[in-house]
Parts: structure tokens; sequence; C-alpha cells
């Protein structure tokens, strides 16, 4: 049985992040777009993050049914 996703606190801070950028838009975005957003806010320092470190988290979060209360 899947207790759904717990990641660590900064990890939350940049998905609840992602989220409320996700919300405020009237359209759909890529993961790319999402990345760079995110790396704009300084939660990642590099570009090399998003494969390895951005989209392993985002993956997980989907298919752990993470879900964002904001």
């Amino acid at each position: 049985m899947n207790k759904g996703c717990k990641p660590h606190a900064k990890e939350t801070g940049m998905l609840h992040r992602g989220m409320e950028h996700i919300k405020s838009l009237l359209y759909r975005v890529t993961a790319r777009w999402l990345f760079y957003r995110l790396l704009q806010d300084g939660f990642y320092h590099d570009r090399k993050d998003y494969h390895n470190k951005f989209l392993p988290l985002t993956a997980d979060a989907r298919k752990r049914f993470y879900e964002y209360k904001g």
C-alpha cells in the first residue's frame, strides 16, 4: 500500500513553489519550463540539475501521489 510521497523539507518547498507556479497560469507548462522557473527562484544551481535532481524528484512525487495542500 502506498502511503504517499514524503519528501524532505527543501524538496517540499520546491514542490510547493512549483505547484504555485503551475496553478497561477491559465495554460499547461512543460517540466522543462517549470525547472527553469525554479532555477530562477534559486532552488537549483545548474542546468545539470534538471536530469540529476529535478526529474527524479518530480517523477517520484507523481508516482507516490504527492498531494499539494496550498
